[in-house]
């Protein structure tokens, strides 16, 4: 008799002792999270500089990449100026009259464009493209901008050249109405219609303007290279570089 009320005792015991235990668990765990969640809630200067920081980068984001007035904008050049010509094979340096005409029109982000370029009586470009605006909410704003497209062109009044090309540009604002821009363009090789010859080259951009409005009055530097080799010989027919400056404006609308 004695022996069960000793074991009832040590059981009472035991249970006791499991219910504190799981007792104390939860009290352990209760005020673990409850600090966890005061740690989780506490303010620092350090977590108030890195708060300030990343919305400062969603601000600056935001801004250069908002919605624009517009989805549909519509821009008409004209650009002309004097050019020197260079050939690596003649002693002599040419001037020519250079004129560009052109426009472009974009839904949002996506644009084509188009125009012809004329030097005096050297050569007759006409050109078609296609315009991506990477960074920017519209083209008269600091952008920039992939392209790529085409050049017809007739070299020597009798060879035909289509030649595709690729490149990039930036405009970025300095204020609200000045900014500076810059073009790169490759154009691929490409072999004339008749087969006689094949083209290459490059050209590189470096503009200021100003906007006034609906107006841009732009000044551009400009340095474009052409290799022209002939098919039968392997030769350089004409390696030619133009560079100069050339003034004009854009109408924005």
């Amino acid at each position: 008799m004695k022996y069960k009320t000793v074991l009832k005792s040590l059981l009472s015991l035991l249970i006791i002792l499991g219910s504190n235990f799981c007792l104390a668990q939860d009290v352990f765990k209760y005020i673990a999270d409850k600090e966890q969640k005061k740690r989780s809630d506490r303010w620092s200067i350090v977590d108030y500089l890195v708060t300030k920081k990343k919305i400062a980068l969603m601000d600056q984001w935001l801004a250069l990449n908002s919605s624009s007035a517009s989805w549909v904008e519509l821009r008409l050049d004209y650009l002309q100026g004097n050019l020197e010509r260079e050939i690596s094979n003649a002693s002599t340096v040419a001037e020519t009259d250079y004129k560009k005409m052109g426009g472009a029109l974009f839904l949002k982000f996506l644009g084509v464009e188009g125009g012809r370029e004329v030097l005096s009586e050297i050569s007759e470009f006409d050109y078609y493209q296609l315009n991506l605006l990477l960074l920017g909410p519209s083209i008269q704003s600091s952008h920039i901008m992939l392209h790529g497209g085409q050049r017809d062109f007739t070299y020597d009044e009798t060879t035909n050249f289509k030649q595709a090309y690729y490149g990039a540009s930036i405009d970025l604002y300095l204020l609200s109405f000045l900014g500076v821009g810059a073009l790169y363009r490759k154009y691929n090789e490409e072999i004339s219609e008749d087969n006689l010859f094949e083209s290459s080259g490059h050209r590189l951009e470096y503009s200021a303007f100003i906007d006034l409005f609906l107006l841009r009055l732009k000044g551009v530097i400009y340095e474009e290279k052409n290799d022209l080799i002939s098919k039968s010989s392997g030769e350089e027919a004409i390696d030619s570089k133009d560079s100069g400056v050339y003034f004009g404006a854009s109408l924005y609308f």
